[in-house]
């Protein structure tokens, strides 16, 4: 996955607007994998409270696993979430200090900040893949 120029528009037609972050927005996603992306606008993972008709949180137990990029990787997951293998330029947020922090504790793990490309296997999936295959 290569997310870039997201952007969260207040008005429709406007070219004005935050960055928009990727993210699972509605309802909650469960155990999922983002897998060697590049985020050069955002990721999120949090409590959306009110917002979105009430979507609440969108997500646990998911990972990020060696994600590269100059955007942000916003992970409060409800209950777990890991964030593992970021590149330098990343910026993780996990604080529980935001108000879409709201019932996500404990913060979530965060392991090897500055280590994309470094890790074994580079790839979840594809490891996970050649072992079911038997490979």
């Amino acid at each position: 996955m290569h997310s870039s120029e997201g952007k969260a528009v207040a008005l429709m037609g406007s070219e004005f607007g935050t960055v928009g972050l990727s993210e699972f927005h509605h309802s909650l996603a469960t155990a999922n994998l983002l897998d060697q992306s590049v985020v050069d606008d955002g990721w999120g993972a949090v409590n959306r409270l009110a917002w979105s008709s009430g979507a609440g949180h969108s997500a646990t137990q998911s990972a990020v696993w060696n994600a590269g990029g100059k955007g942000v990787v916003r992970s409060r997951q409800f209950g777990h979430g890991y964030v593992i293998g970021v590149g330098p330029q990343l910026t993780v947020e996990t604080s529980l200090e935001s108000p879409d922090a709201a019932g996500t504790a404990p913060e979530d793990w965060v392991e090897g900040p500055g280590q994309v490309g470094v890790l074994d296997p580079p790839s979840l999936y594809e490891d996970q893949l050649a072992r079911r295959l038997g490979g």
